[in-house]
């Protein structure tokens, strides 16, 4: 039991609500480009230590995909070490990746909420 919808039935629902229901493939190629000329940048978000960054790296590197940027430490930068920290740092440079880490964590992630999880025991 549960939903089950064709694609045409999802399609129509868009369109009903005002929304494409596919790809607008007819629309002309943007001229639009980053400063250094590329047409678009691949990001990838929740990477929270430098084991599971290093595990990213590799897989990149083995499908040859260019990672532009890394949204590191979700859960929060004050939760690891300054070692850890420039550890991040360093391999993403070495890789030329842009890395946004978030700075601590946030009320929800407190002393109540944080303590039920693996990093906060």
């Amino acid at each position: 039991m549960g939903f089950e919808f064709k694609f045409t039935e999802i399609q129509e629902f868009m369109e009903k609500m005002g929304v494409p229901g596919r790809d607008a493939y007819d629309l002309p190629t943007s001229l639009k480009r980053f400063p250094d000329g590329a047409l678009y940048r691949n990001e990838i978000s929740s990477i929270e230590r430098p084991p599971t960054l290093r595990a990213m790296q590799d897989e990149a590197r083995k499908l040859k995909v260019r990672v532009h940027r890394v949204i590191a430490v979700t859960m929060g930068a004050t939760l690891l070490t300054m070692d850890e920290l420039r550890e991040l740092a360093r391999m993403a440079a070495g890789e030329g990746t842009e890395l946004v880490v978030l700075p601590g964590p946030r009320v929800m992630w407190d002393i109540g909420r944080m303590s039920s999880t693996p990093e906060g025991t």
